[in-house]
Formats: C-alpha cells, sequence, structure tokens
C-alpha cells in the first residue's frame, strides 16, 4: 500500500525532517558567515571547531553584523568565547 506524496509531506514525521534539515543548513551557513567575516575583517586570525560549540545562532549572526566594529581580533576571540555554553557534568556529576 502506498502513501500519497501530499499525505507524506504533510505527516508530523516530514515536517520535524524537513525542519530539522532546514535547522542544519542554517547552523552550517551561520557558522560559514562567521569564518568568512572573521578571514575579511582579521586575515590572520584562524577560528577553529570551538565555533561548532556555540549554540546560539541569532548571537552569531549579531557578531557577523558587527564584527566590523571589532577594534582587534582579540576582541572577536574574547566575544567568541564568552558565547561558548559551559561544558556540563557527565552523569550529572559536577567535578
Amino acid at each position: 500500500m502506498l502513501i500519497p506524496i501530499e499525505d507524506l509531506r504533510e505527516s508530523s514525521f516530514a515536517q520535524a525532517w524537513l525542519a530539522e534539515g532546514r535547522e542544519e543548513g542554517r547552523t552550517s551557513t551561520i557558522y560559514e558567515m562567521v569564518r568568512r567575516a572573521a578571514n575579511r575583517y582579521f586575515p590572520n586570525l584562524t577560528i577553529g571547531p570551538e565555533l561548532e560549540r556555540i549554540t546560539n545562532l541569532d548571537a552569531l549572526e549579531d557578531l557577523c553584523l558587527t564584527m566590523h566594529a571589532l577594534p582587534d581580533a582579540e576582541s572577536l576571540r574574547a566575544r567568541l568565547a564568552e558565547m561558548i555554553p559551559p561544558a556540563q557534568p557527565v552523569n550529572g556529576s559536577t567535578y
């Protein structure tokens, strides 16, 4: 038995899958925007994998729009470090 494509597209599963794909696309796009803006304004700065630890995409978008106003690469590094959420304890334990 085949499910009509219209019914499949309207299903909650398909909608959730599409939303997840859009969010993943937005995430990678914003990370790339930050890297490109940093390269433009601070050519000698390399942003490493710590960027992917930042989950506040709206804050990263804002940073891209205001990066031109940062005085130096260290200011950018400090702003990025502030955006990284603290590490979560493993199994509810605190170290």
